[in-house]
C-alpha cells in the first residue's frame, strides 16, 4: 500500500509540473524609472560594461527634464544608438572604420554629438558609430548578410562574455542600403535577460526580462515602425549573427486585421462637430493622412483638404525632429505649397519661418527627394547651417514666448470651409 501511494504521489508531482519543466515566463517591458535605475545600473556594471555612471546621468536627465509635451516644446536627448555606443563602445575592437559619413540616417544622432553638451563622451568614436551603425551596402546574398559583411570588413567584434549588441536591421528609404534601424544592449544574469533600450528621442528608456534572446523578437514584431517602406522582412542579430526576421506579411496582415476589426477613426462630419482646436487637429490630420496615403496620393483631396494636409504634415514633422527632417523626409517636396498654406489659413509667422529655413542650408532645396537627399550628403557636417536651423525651431516650439497657435488657426479654417471637407 505504501509504495502504491508513493508513485500515486510522484505520477500527480510529473502532471502539476510537466516533468520538471516549467511555463516559460513571457517576456516583461517596463519604463526605467528612478525607482528600479540602480538595479539596472548594477546589472549593467556587474556585466562589465562601460560609462554606467554616465548612463545614469543620462537616464536622470531625461527622467527630470521631460516635459509634458516633449513633441511640441523641442526637447531633445539621446537615442538608441548613442546609449549603445555609450555603453559597449570601449569593449569594441576593430581593425578599420569608415573615415566620412555621406549618408542622412544618422543625421539627428550626430548632430546631438558634436553639437549638444553631455555628448562629448561619443565624439571620439563618431567614426566607429557611423561605420557600425550607419548606410551599408546590401551584399549579394540578401538584407541578412548585410551587418555580418559590415562587422567582417571592418573587423569589428564586441567583446563581452555577459552582455551582447542587438541590432534591428532595416533597408533604407530607396532599397538599395540597409541600416541599423534600432539597437539596444541584452545582459545575461544567469537566470535570464535583460534587454535595455532607449525608445527613441524624446522617448523613454525601456527594460524588457527575457527567458531567452530570441524572445526579443516577439517585442519588436509588435513596433510598426521596425518594418522597411519595401515590404522586406527585418532583421534582427545579436553582435553579429542573425538571431532572427520580423515577417513583414505578419504586420501587413496584423495592419490590415487591426483596421477592419478596430477601425474608430471618426468621420469628416464628427471631426467638424469637435469644439477643441488641438482635438480638431490630431482627428484632421489622421483623416487626411489616411485620405492621401500620406502625402503619395495628393489627387485624392481637394484644394481646401491640401491647405489643411500641408500644414499638418509640417507640424507632425517639425515638432518630430525639426525643420531639418522636414527637408529630409517626403515631407520636404511639398515645402513650396506648405508656404502657401500656412498664408492660407493664417499662420504668415509660420510661413516667414519655414521660408527662412529653406535659405538656411545656404542652396536651392529641390522638391524632388532624390536630388534633396544628394544636396543634404554634400553639406558640410559642420556648417552654420545648424544653428540657424535650431533658432527657427525654438520659435517654432513657442520657446522664444512668440507662438502662433497653428492648431486654432487650422480650425478656424476648417470652420469657415467646412462645406468643402468631404
Amino acid at each position: 500500500m505504501r509504495k502504491i501511494l508513493i508513485s500515486t504521489i510522484l505520477i500527480l508531482l510529473l502532471i502539476l509540473t510537466g516533468c520538471g519543466e516549467t511555463e516559460k515566463a513571457a517576456p516583461e517591458t517596463y519604463d526605467l524609472t528612478e525607482d528600479n535605475l540602480q538595479e539596472v545600473t548594477d546589472i549593467l556594471e556587474g556585466a562589465g560594461l562601460s560609462n554606467v555612471d554616465t548612463f545614469k546621468e543620462w537616464v536622470t536627465e531625461y527622467l527630470e527634464g521631460i516635459p509634458d509635451d516633449p513633441e511640441t516644446s523641442g526637447f531633445s536627448d539621446s537615442d538608441c544608438r548613442m546609449n549603445v555606443m555609450l555603453l559597449t563602445g570601449d569593449q569594441i575592437s576593430y581593425d578599420n572604420v569608415k573615415d566620412e559619413y555621406d549618408g542622412t540616417y544618422l543625421m539627428f544622432d550626430l548632430d546631438a554629438i558634436e553639437n549638444q553638451e553631455g555628448y562629448e563622451i561619443l565624439r571620439d568614436k563618431e567614426k566607429l558609430f557611423w561605420t557600425m551603425f550607419g548606410e551599408m551596402p546590401i551584399p549579394e546574398g540578401g538584407l541578412s548578410e548585410a551587418l555580418p559583411s559590415s562587422w567582417k570588413e571592418h573587423g569589428i567584434s564586441f567583446d563581452n562574455d555577459k552582455a551582447s549588441i542587438i541590432s534591428v536591421v532595416l533597408t533604407t528609404y530607396e532599397g538599395d542600403a540597409a541600416f541599423v534601424g534600432h539597437t539596444g544592449v541584452l545582459v545575461d544574469k544567469g537566470d535570464g535577460y535583460l534587454f535595455i533600450e532607449k525608445i527613441a528621442f524624446s522617448e523613454p528608456y525601456k527594460v524588457t526580462e527575457l527567458a531567452r534572446p530570441e524572445d526579443i523578437l516577439d517585442i519588436f514584431s509588435s513596433r510598426p515602425d521596425y518594418f522597411s517602406e519595401d515590404g522586406q522582412n527585418t532583421m534582427v542579430y545579436i553582435d553579429y549573427e542573425l538571431l532572427g526576421e520580423l515577417d513583414a506579411s505578419e504586420e501587413q496582415q496584423s495592419d490590415d486585421e487591426e483596421m477592419t476589426t478596430e477601425d474608430d477613426s471618426m468621420t469628416i462630419q464628427e471631426i467638424l462637430e469637435l469644439e477643441d482646436p488641438e482635438d480638431l487637429s490630431i482627428e484632421m490630420d489622421s483623416y487626411l493622412f489616411d485620405k492621401c496615403s500620406y502625402g503619395e496620393n495628393m489627387d485624392a483631396l481637394n484644394e481646401y483638404e491640401k491647405t489643411v494636409f500641408l500644414v499638418e504634415e509640417l507640424q507632425d514633422e517639425v515638432n518630430n525632429g525639426g525643420f531639418d527632417q522636414y527637408f529630409i523626409n517626403s515631407s520636404g517636396d511639398h515645402w513650396v505649397d506648405a508656404i502657401e498654406a500656412c498664408k492660407e489659413i493664417g499662420a504668415v509667422k509660420t510661413a516667414d519661418l519655414l521660408e527662412k529655413a529653406s535659405k538656411a542650408y545656404g542652396v536651392e532645396i529641390p522638391l524632388d527627394y532624390d536630388l534633396r537627399q544628394d544636396m543634404m550628403s554634400e553639406l558640410p557636417e559642420d556648417g552654420d547651417y545648424w544653428d540657424k536651423l535650431d533658432e527657427l525651431d525654438s520659435i517654432f516650439y513657442g520657446d522664444t514666448g512668440d507662438y502662433e497657435d497653428r492648431d486654432q488657426l487650422i480650425y478656424d479654417y476648417c470652420m469657415k470651409n467646412r462645406d468643402k471637407f468631404n
